[in-house]
């Protein structure tokens, strides 16, 4: 378990963005676990330091709806 807390710390913002990317794409995953996560590591503090902030989160989330949304109105162009 230690490993996936590694992986999320130092690679959050990614994690969030192939997450909410394949919710978008319709892969059944539960996003409870995800949010519960990160909402457990956003109070993490290493010194004066946040390990994790929730800003980089939000960043994650609407990058990749703003990517999917762009395939998806692409891809109804294209096709019409």
């Amino acid at each position: 378990m230690d490993w996936a807390v590694e992986a999320l710390l130092e690679h959050g913002t990614l994690i969030v963005f192939g997450w909410v990317f394949a919710v978008q794409v319709g892969v059944p995953i539960p996003t409870v676990p995800l949010l519960l996560a990160f909402g457990g590591s956003s109070g993490i503090r290493v010194g004066q330091f946040r390990v994790y902030d929730g800003g980089s989160a939000l960043l994650g989330t609407y990058a990749a709806i703003k990517d999917i949304e762009r395939r998806w109105s692409h891809a109804r162009v294209t096709s019409a």
